[in-house]
């Protein structure tokens, strides 16, 4: 695309968390001409034009048309949904990026057009707190943003991303559809499902006896916090990356047997040794 930067309309459609964030981070930075934001009449009405937003509506149409690029920051099952309606919509040379937490289906419908500058991205930030109320101009400042170009189309968007990116102090990393998803499976969608899985047991405990509430640590809450996530992400997850999700949670339930039967050992050697391993694992990941 031929505009610099400071000549662009930037529209964000969904200005919760993810995209109220990278508006934040653009704004903070001085980085395009114009932000709009996009999102639900609820939502909208909530919001001022002026101190961030350059102007807002809960038109989609009137949003993304005069768009130079377009951050699509909604629920992975609402991207699917969202994507063929901006499509046919948007300016020829716009470039669509989206920040779902998968990858393989959004990509897959990406591919549908060729013609379109259309990027798959995937932030690799952000807190199970939803809304622009929690939303940080730092969220995405240091932290690695995975981006997948899905076409040779796609490619002629690459240098505006990476200047955009470039801008909030985020850290492009190409990646392609099927790796992304196989990799956030084990760093980001299981800690989530083992989130709910504590959670669910913790339910059922705490109706039985509200003792075990009384105890509830630091580390309970910690483990847990990821139950969280909106209901909508948390769909879009389980229902778009299930193949990889399931195989994580095979990997951990032969993990978790294996720790089982070291406590049934009782082998204190053996366990001080498994102790040791993780610990050093971990001071690394520091």
């Amino acid at each position: 695309m031929g505009k610099k930067l400071d000549e662009m309309t930037i529209t964000i459609v969904g200005v919760g968390h993810i995209g109220g964030s990278f508006a934040l981070a653009l704004k903070e930075n001085q980085a395009v001409g114009k932000i709009v934001g996009m999102d639900k009449k609820e939502v909208i009405e909530k919001l001022h034009a002026g101190k961030i937003f350059d102007s807002l509506t809960f038109d989609l149409e009137s949003a993304v048309r005069e768009a130079d690029f377009i951050f699509l920051s909604v629920p992975v099952l609402a991207i699917l949904r969202i994507l063929p309606q901006i499509v046919p919509i948007m300016k020829a040379e716009a470039v669509l990026l989206d920040s779902g937490s998968t990858k393989r289906e959004i990509v897959s419908l990406m591919k549908m057009y060729p013609k379109r500058i259309l990027i798959g991205g995937h932030p690799m930030a952000g807190r199970e707190k939803p809304g622009f109320g929690s939303a940080s101009s730092s969220l995405m400042k240091n932290k690695l943003f995975a981006l997948v170009f899905p076409t040779e189309k796609s490619l002629e968007g690459k240098s505006a991303v990476l200047a955009l990116l470039e801008k909030i102090g985020a850290i492009p990393f190409e990646i392609d559809e099927e790796k992304h998803d196989l990799v956030v499976s084990l760093t980001s969608h299981l800690p989530y499902v083992l989130s709910l899985s504590l959670s669910s047991l913790a339910e059922e405990f705490f109706s039985k006896d509200a003792l075990f509430k009384k105890f509830i640590s630091s580390g309970f809450t910690g483990a847990t916090r990821l139950s969280f996530t909106q209901r909508d992400v948390g769909k879009g997850i389980l229902g778009t990356n299930s193949s990889f999700i399931m195989r994580m949670i095979d990997e951990y339930t032969d993990r978790l047997s294996s720790i089982r039967s070291l406590i049934e050992k009782g082998n204190e050697n053996e366990i001080d040794r498994f102790l040791s391993k993780i610990n050093m694992f971990q001071s690394e990941l520091v």
